[in-house]
């Protein structure tokens, strides 16, 4: 059995190593840790506590109380105290994904990358999926699709959470789909047959903004790739413009919602084509 002091002390050190993954120093994670146990304190009994040198707490409190970690509440002697734990959470998420945000809009001015969009090279089936979700998670206004029943099903979630935002998700398969909706499409055709001539991929177009292409075959090692270059994004599009016009052209099936939208509100006489070879 482990004796109870040296547990403490174990935990202690798991705690100073997951703040220092967050930015604190390790006398400022044993002055904080220290705080939560003895507080409110001075700054000779935080130091006594924490085992950091009196000749440098005084500075590491100053820090942490600059930065909001601690407070001050007698003035003499001082006497300190800690953010609570769920306060100190919470601050340290705000900062993160302010943070985050500031990173995003400067390496956004940085790049000379022109109009000419990113290309990234994406090997697994489950990171494709994941990437997948990603776009359908953060789009805002539509989410067109291609895939395989399996791919629909594993989606399916986040399909649904997108629809509650009143995202528009148009769905292009050739097998039979686990939900139903106005703009889902579908041939109906068993997965097992189609897998004797095929293999599966998947096409997602998030806000005509980001587009990922690839395979996703559980049967075999896939690669896919993720962009936001405008032609790309403009050629996925249209692939599943032709599925669905396609189907709806076969199946007698008025497509004309879904391509609409996907065209940007012009058919640019797509009817019109389809009435000669329908008529």
């Amino acid at each position: 059995m482990i004796p109870q002091e040296k547990l403490i002390l174990t935990m202690n050190e798991e705690l100073i190593k997951k703040m220092n993954t967050l930015g604190f120093t390790i006398y400022e994670s044993k002055a904080y840790l220290a705080l939560l146990k003895i507080s409110p304190a001075s700054g000779y009994e935080v130091a006594q506590e924490s085992g950091v040198p009196r000749s440098v707490i005084y500075d590491i409190l100053r820090k942490l109380e600059r930065s909001g970690i601690i407070g001050i509440v007698h003035d003499k002697p001082k006497k300190y105290v800690p953010l609570p734990p769920d306060q100190l959470i919470s601050m340290l998420n705000n900062q993160f994904y302010s943070n985050i945000e500031c990173l995003k809009r400067d390496l956004e001015k940085f790049s000379t990358g022109g109009n000419s969009g990113h290309l990234w090279n994406i090997n697994g089936y489950d990171t494709i999926m994941q990437k997948a979700r990603e776009l359908i998670k953060k789009a805002k206004k539509s989410v067109y699709i291609s895939a395989w029943e399996s791919e629909i099903e594993f989606l399916k979630q986040d399909i649904k959470d997108a629809l509650k935002r009143d995202v528009k998700v148009i769905i292009f398969s050739f097998n039979p789909l686990p939900m139903k909706h106005t703009n889902f499409y579908s041939y109906a055709i068993d997965e097992h047959l189609l897998e004797q001539n095929w293999n599966h991929k998947i096409v997602v177009v998030a806000d005509k903004e980001e587009v990922l292409m690839g395979g996703s075959d559980k049967r075999f090692p896939q690669r896919g790739a993720w962009t936001d270059n405008e032609a790309i994004i403009t050629i996925a599009t249209n692939y599943i413009i032709l599925d669905i016009t396609l189907l709806g052209q076969r199946r007698h099936i008025n497509v004309s919602e879904a391509v609409t939208h996907m065209m940007n509100g012009h058919l640019n006489g797509l009817d019109e084509l389809l009435k000669e070879v329908n008529p």
